[in-house]
């Protein structure tokens, strides 16, 4: 609650007189913590931990008394859903409220869907995996309710990102409509693609977002009063993810930084923004930073005009730099906004790849849980127990995954270890996920994902075996029951990883 209220006033800027209802109605909600209905994270001693110094930890746990899921772990998958792109792309509808309306895209020339399903296959057309399973069920509805009980007598209790409406409900003029198919004992986390939806995420030739401005305010305000207000009071909800892999570093930038890349790319309103931060940090000495960038420029505003700028070790600890005051004011904005929708459910972080210190930085003050995601073949142990210690915040992976080249499928594209039969892949997530249960801060695990990808050119490039079924629907079956094993030891591993640590 007191994170709350100071995240609405530190970038609403909203006087707390103002705020005086607000405050009222959140405490009445949170007068009793314990007896909230809503998915909250929280710790326990324990007895006994993995360190290597010994120091004693907290077990960090999972509890959604409304869901009957209580002192455990988020177990999810991602993209449990099942929709028809191609009709989409020529002229036909997306899945009610699963990305939105149709929209024109330049890439193709025609409306696509704002995030085409992964079972899309471009060589082809058509979405593999949907016309196989309305070949074999009546209706989506039919699907979602088989996937729904599959998921949950494997030990599953989460749908990850970008999972069907049918299973976690959708928009009717601003309420939440109960979903057709809605089993107790199955959560799920949302996605509000706050920076940019993850199809321009990929494609737009500027990738970078311009979060100083106005419009990015406003952005953030009408998806949080839509998407979030609708779900204030989901009991099933476990958090909102705000972005998926944002772009911040050289990977996404092309081989540039941030600090250079919004100076050439954002309009001039945006680029004054950057450069009145940077005279701001040399305290508006022009010699000082001329001297500092090893550039020769007779005022900051000419600095735009500067193209390419040289490197130096200035200017890569002012990108450091920069990187957090980018990622401070992107939460801030973002969480502002769906807190003031939504004041009962979690902040899920942005779904990071690798997060650096600068995101950590300053993450701890906006969001719930650090957000990994992590294909290797063992668990990111470093990674994710600097980003605990630097945050104080659990960690969720909620992506890894492992393929097989048994499956048929190609394997030309996509991450995670390449193994060579169905029962080396459920061995790798077997020792990968263990491991990763054991380590006291660590919230939950969501595997990628729920079908297989298509053998042809998929738009995002994968062509690869991650599903827990067939681009058929027919389940893995010795990848399941393993999951099934797994799943229902995980809790107890979690609660005493003294007796399972190698």
């Amino acid at each position: 609650f007191k994170k709350t209220i100071q995240t609405m006033m530190m970038v609403s800027g909203v006087r707390p007189c103002v705020l005086g209802l607000a405050v009222f109605v959140m405490l009445l909600a949170t007068v009793s913590t314990a007896t909230s209905p809503y998915c909250k994270f929280s710790t326990a001693s324990a007895d006994t931990n993995v360190y290597e110094d010994n120091k004693a930890q907290q077990q960090w746990w999972l509890d959604c008394p409304a869901a009957g899921l209580t002192h455990t772990l988020s177990m999810g998958v991602n993209h449990v859903e099942n929709c028809d792109p191609n009709a989409t792309a020529y002229g036909g509808q997306c899945e009610p409220g699963l990305f939105g309306p149709p929209r024109f895209s330049s890439l193709f020339g025609h409306e696509v869907c704002p995030w085409f399903c992964d079972s899309y296959d471009t060589s082809l057309n058509v979405s593999v995996y949907y016309k196989s399973t309305m070949a074999r069920y009546t209706n989506t509805t039919a699907w979602a309710s088989t996937a729904a009980d599959r998921l949950l007598s494997w030990g599953f209790n989460t749908l990850g990102a970008w999972s069907s409406p049918l299973l976690t409900g959708d928009a009717t003029e601003g309420q939440l409509k109960v979903p057709p198919v809605s089993p107790p004992g199955l959560i799920y986390g949302y996605t509000l693609d706050m920076l940019m939806s993850p199809f321009e995420h990929r494609f737009a030739p500027n990738p970078l977002v311009d979060v100083f401005s106005p419009s990015f305010k406003d952005s953030c305000t009408a998806i949080a009063n839509k998407h979030a207000f609708e779900r204030r009071n989901d009991t099933r909800l476990l958090g909102y993810w705000l972005d998926n892999e944002i772009p911040y570093n050289p990977d996404f930038l092309g081989g540039g930084d941030l600090i250079g890349s919004s100076l050439h790319v954002w309009s001039v309103d945006g680029q004054g923004r950057v450069i009145t931060w940077l005279s701001d940090r040399y305290n508006g000495d022009l010699s000082k930073f001329c001297a500092a960038w090893g550039v020769r420029i007779t005022s900051w505003a000419a600095l735009a005009s500067l193209n390419p700028l040289p490197k130096s070790a200035a200017r890569a600890s002012d990108n450091t730099a920069f990187i957090s005051y980018y990622y401070d004011t992107y939460l801030g904005t973002a969480v502002t906004a769906i807190k003031l929708a939504d004041p009962n459910h979690m902040i899920l972080g942005s779904r990071l790849l690798s997060p650096d210190d600068a995101l950590l930085a300053v993450m701890g003050k906006w969001v719930d849980v650090v957000d990994v995601h992590c294909y290797d073949q063992e668990p990111c142990t470093q990674l994710m127990t600097h980003a605990h210690e630097m945050t104080g915040l659990p960690v969720l992976v909620s992506e890894y995954g492992f393929r097989a080249r048994d499956s048929g499928l190609p394997n030309g594209m996509g991450a995670g270890p390449l193994v060579w039969t169905q029962t080396d892949r459920a061995a790798g997530y077997k020792q990968y996920t263990e491991r990763l249960v054991q380590l006291p801060f660590v919230i939950g695990y969501h595997m990628f994902m729920y079908y297989d990808e298509p053998a042809g050119k998929q738009l995002f490039g994968a062509d690869s075996n991650f599903g827990l079924v067939h681009e058929d629907d027919d389940p893995y079956q010795v990848l399941v029951q393993a999951f099934t094993n797994i799943n229902s030891a995980a809790p107890q591993i979690h609660a005493n990883p003294h007796m399972y640590a190698a």
